[in-house]
């Protein structure tokens, strides 16, 4: 008795086993593993010799190959897309990046950088933003001028000045990163200062160019 209870233990374990081991194999592949549905046992303790279980090496290889490749090939895009990505954020970091370079924006300042004292020219945006001491440009009547460029106050050396009558004068300064022309003509005279309008002319050297509108004055 005692043995036909163990019996019956080990071939419900067995079964237990069993179904989850066709299960199991299902979900890999239905055509590798054939298992006989356990269920149309009339009892529990059924005839194990009945139960065959065809088993094929060859086709898990197969199938373990099959899904290692597939596995890879995924892994392989999943990198590939990655590195696209990366490459495609560089570009666009270094096309931003190009562009800040090549960018000029002409600020305002008000008050004079170091080096000018006494005489100067000194020109604004408009008549208002002089009568403001809102400048876009100085000089000190001399060789040195200073533009404030993307934020900087940048410093200028005269290369040519030229007279184009009385009242009309063009001066050229140069520095490593960028050339100025200013294109002044005479408007009028108060005291010691000499009023004036014209253009601001700057070229970064191999990029952009901006001209802009000037309104000053130069004196002592």
């Amino acid at each position: 008795m005692q043995q036909s209870i163990q019996a019956k233990s080990a071939d419900d374990n067995a079964i237990a086993h069993l179904l989850f081991a066709n299960q199991l194999f299902s979900i890999i592949s239905s055509t590798y593993f054939q298992i006989p549905p356990l269920l149309k046992c009339g009892h529990v303790a059924c005839n194990f010799k009945r139960l065959t279980i065809k088993f094929s090496m060859t086709n898990i290889f197969k199938t373990a190959f099959l899904l290692l490749s597939v596995m890879a090939f995924f892994s392989c895009g999943q990198n590939e897309v990655k590195k696209q990505k990366d490459l495609n954020v560089g570009l666009q970091i270094e096309k931003k990046d190009s562009t800040l370079k090549q960018s000029i924006l002409v600020d305002t300042f008000s008050t004079f950088p170091p080096g000018i004292d006494g005489c100067a020219c000194y020109f604004s945006n408009s008549k208002e933003e002089f009568k403001n001491k809102s400048y876009v440009y100085v000089d000190n009547y001399q060789d040195t001028a200073f533009v404030c460029i993307n934020g900087l106050m940048t410093k200028f050396k005269l290369v040519d000045s030229k007279e184009i009558s009385e009242k009309h004068l063009i001066k050229r300064f140069d520095n490593d990163d960028f050339e100025l022309i200013i294109d002044i003509k005479e408007i009028g005279q108060l005291d010691e200062t000499w009023q004036q309008k014209g253009s601001l002319k700057l070229t970064r050297k191999g990029g952009k160019t901006i001209i802009k509108k000037i309104y000053g004055e130069c004196g002592c």
